[in-house]
């Protein structure tokens, strides 16, 4: 599956970028980028409170596509770079590999509470003495 990737991001360039861009399209939709909605909101409701009708209706859609093409735009050129400089950071031993997956492993269970409440300030307290 690699290779084929691989080979697909040396020999054809548009189709990567097409590629790039359809993964930044569902990027977009993904729960981390939702955050920015309100934001979004907030700044057409401020945006928008001169123009009454159907002006404000365009104008807040306008608005909301604009930043949605911004977003996948964005999206597609990080990826594009990740697809095409890639290579160069996976360069990590497995034992790296194996280290951030426990971590993160680590970090789930906490979030879930399965440590229970951990005292943070007596750890930093320890760390600065």
């Amino acid at each position: 599956m690699q290779e084929t990737l691989l080979h697909l991001l040396n020999s054809h360039s548009l189709l990567s970028f097409w590629g790039a861009f359809g993964v930044g399209s569902l990027t977009a939709a993904a729960p981390c980028s939702l955050v920015s909605v309100p934001l979004l909101v907030g700044s057409a409701v401020a945006l928008n409170q001169d123009l009454e009708g159907r002006k404000k209706v365009l104008f807040t859609y306008a608005f909301a596509s604009l930043f949605a093409l911004g977003v996948v735009i964005s999206f597609s050129i990080l990826g594009l770079i990740v697809a095409k400089f890639g290579g160069f950071f996976s360069v990590a031993p497995l034992l790296a590999y194996i280290l951030a997956s426990l971590q993160s492993i680590a970090i789930g269970l906490y979030a879930f509470g399965v440590f229970g409440e951990i005292d943070k300030s007596a750890i930093i307290q320890k760390l600065i003495n």
